[in-house]
């Protein structure tokens, strides 16, 4: 019966607002089961001598029709007032998540000569899901989606999760790390919420101070390191190469050995970053060490021995030449004339002229001539030669006599050798015999 009533009293209602009947005032029982909101009317109109009679509604509404106003016209005179309009909602059809559902507002305006109507009827959207039964899947650590099944109508929708993650303990070369990740959706006011505990590997260990160890030769070597978190040590072999650069005559050479030993590197694992690449990279470093050792000079290899004597016998230099480096160096002599027999009428006589020189590491040079000495005329060279003491042949040799120690000639009237003096006089015994001897042949 109420439906009928209500249904009734629309199409009444209707009718008259279609035909601008008023209707009587005693209509508020028929409207007592909407719900209303009663608004004071504003009346705007000119007073007259005469009750108005008003009629021809002009309906005004709010975009959202929750209020509204109606002007009305007197039919007397013209005149117009605006009423403000009692707005009543009432929910024809309920919306869910399947379906729209319908709303109608219904505007009652009351005057003193009776009460006008208006009504809009609007679509209510579709409300939210009623999510529930999570469903979790897992992209590794990475991330994770999760499918929600609405209770009502059954329809299930995936979703991406917004991910975080909990340290519980720091990764270390003695310790993995730990932690948990989670995984959390928001809809609608509701939070689901799946999470995983995860471990870490160790980090590598952070050597330094490397304390080297070659061999004799500095062929090999190994390198002991110490890990400055946990204080491991641990020995590598070491890679050796060699460069050697070869001394001259004069200058030192340098033989060099570089060890290089490749060692694991630390690589820091953050555990709060860990589940979005869990590819912890394998990296090395490189240290060396370097021993270098100098080559003596060689020193020169003086030889070749070029000598050249003034026409009287009384000055002598020899030029040496370094058979390494071809570097030359003259040395002046000093003289001896040992006077083997003086000329006579019958033959001529013999002198032996001995050039000598000491060169700076103690060798001595020598060099010498035997003259004839003829009664008139100019003296000749009857043989000559050079050599050391320990050659007395014709040809360049080295004899170390007393090192480092000047051999003077008598004729500056110096002090005098023994030793040097002693080599003369066997050398000059030696040419004189060999002297006497051709000539007794001849």
């Amino acid at each position: 019966m109420k439906s009928f009533r209500k249904l009734s009293f629309c199409l009444a209602v209707s009718s008259a607002a279609a035909a601008g009947i008023i209707l009587p005032l005693d209509t508020s029982p028929i409207l007592a089961e909407e719900q209303t909101t009663q608004q004071t009317p504003a009346v705007n109109s000119t007073q007259a001598h005469t009750t108005h009679t008003w009629g021809n509604p002009s309906w005004t509404w709010s975009e959202d029709h929750t209020s509204a106003t109606v002007t009305l016209t007197c039919q007397q005179g013209g005149e117009t007032k605006t009423v403000n309009a009692t707005v009543t909602k009432t929910i024809l059809k309920p919306a869910t998540c399947a379906q729209e559902g319908k709303v109608r507002y219904f505007a009652k305006a009351v005057t003193d000569n009776g009460t006008f109507v208006d009504w809009k009827t609007d679509t209510l959207p579709k409300t939210a899901h009623h999510y529930g039964n999570p469903q979790w899947t897992w992209n590794g650590l990475a991330s994770a989606k999760v499918t929600l099944t609405c209770s009502v109508c059954g329809h299930t929708e995936t979703f991406d999760a917004t991910m975080s993650t909990r340290v519980l303990k720091p990764a270390m070369c003695t310790q993995q790390g730990k932690g948990t990740r989670y995984a959390r959706y928001d809809y609608n006011g509701s939070t689901w919420v799946d999470y995983q505990t995860f471990q870490t590997p160790t980090e590598e260990h952070d050597y330094e101070n490397p304390v080297w160890n070659w061999n004799e030769d500095h062929t090999a070597a190994t390198v002991t390191v110490t890990c400055a978190v946990c204080g491991e040590e641990k020995t590598f072999d070491a890679t050796v190469t060699n460069s050697v650069t070869d001394p001259t005559c004069t200058e030192n050479g340098t033989k060099v050995a570089t060890a290089s030993a490749t060692i694991p590197a630390n690589v820091s694992i953050d555990v709060a970053t860990y589940p979005e690449n869990t590819t912890v990279p394998t990296q090395t470093k490189t240290i060396t060490d370097t021993y270098s050792e100098e080559i003596p000079a060689t020193g020169h290899e003086w030889g070749d021995a070029q000598w050249t004597w003034n026409d009287d016998n009384t000055k002598a230099t020899v030029t040496l030449t370094c058979a390494n480096c071809g570097e030359t160096k003259t040395l002046e002599a000093e003289i001896t004339k040992e006077v083997l027999s003086e000329p006579t009428d019958k033959e001529d006589g013999a002198a032996l002229y001995i050039a000598a020189v000491q060169d700076e590491d103690g060798t001595v040079w020598y060099s010498w001539k035997l003259m004839s000495v003829p009664k008139t005329g100019k003296a000749e060279v009857k043989k000559d030669g050079a050599g050391t003491k320990k050659d007395a042949a014709v040809k360049t040799v080295k004899a170390t006599v007393i090192k480092k120690e000047t051999i003077k000639s008598p004729e500056t009237g110096t002090e005098e050798h023994t030793g040097f003096y002693a080599m003369t006089a066997a050398l000059s015994a030696a040419l004189f015999a060999v002297f006497k001897r051709k000539k007794r042949n001849a």
